[in-house]
């Protein structure tokens, strides 16, 4: 098996494994809530609590957990692209952070087909929020523009109690646009090697 099936292999099945994550431990998190009115030695009260719980928090705890894990998925795939499939030799942007610092590689091999990288660029403003400041619109540094990321993307994230959050299409997106970036990037890089002089 040559490097690059190997690494087609690799990126696809490290995502799949995210997805799969989520969905087990979301059937898991719903099943225990169907079990909550069982408890014996807890009062009515407390179990309304635990199932308010595992009914509504849990669940949107796990999208944004598994939207930052994805997030850390792509931002390993672009280091292991970068340093492994990069034909033309496209520095980074030292100026830059995270995923923003490769755009010059990506368009190195995309050119100006850059629809599945802008949105994660809106991700990345998503993702600062939730890590930074716990998702507060409020404390964010940059509040106009984490709004208008939302208000252009409302199937994906929302607003609740002035905290940010994301939607289920919001991690379906995320997973198809690291999917279609990175395969993308995999595919030009070895058109371009194939169609290089010999010598």
């Amino acid at each position: 098996m040559d490097d690059t099936t190997l690494f087609r292999l690799m990126q696809t099945q490290n995502l799949a494994c995210l997805a799969m994550f989520y969905k087990h431990v979301s059937l898991a998190i719903r099943d225990y809530a169907n079990e909550i009115d069982s408890w014996a030695d807890v009062d009515n009260p407390n179990k309304t609590w635990w199932k308010a719980e595992f009914e509504s928090h849990y669940p949107q705890k796990m999208l944004d957990t598994t939207f930052l894990l994805m997030f850390g998925h792509l931002e390993e795939m672009l280091v292991l692209l970068h340093q492994s499939f990069n034909p033309t030799d496209a520095s980074i942007d030292s100026r830059e952070y995270s995923i923003k610092k490769f755009k010059p590689y990506i368009k190195s091999l995309l050119g100006d087909n850059l629809s599945d990288y802008q949105y994660l660029v809106e991700a990345h403003t998503i993702r600062n929020g939730l890590i930074h400041c716990a998702g507060r619109v409020d404390l964010m540094s940059n509040r106009a523009k984490l709004e208008t990321v939302i208000s252009r993307n409302p199937k994906c994230f929302g607003t609740k109690n002035r905290r940010i959050f994301v939607k289920l299409e919001g991690l379906s997106k995320m997973q198809k646009s690291i999917h279609k970036l990175t395969e993308d990037l995999l595919n030009k890089s070895v058109q371009l090697v194939a169609n290089m002089p010999a010598g």
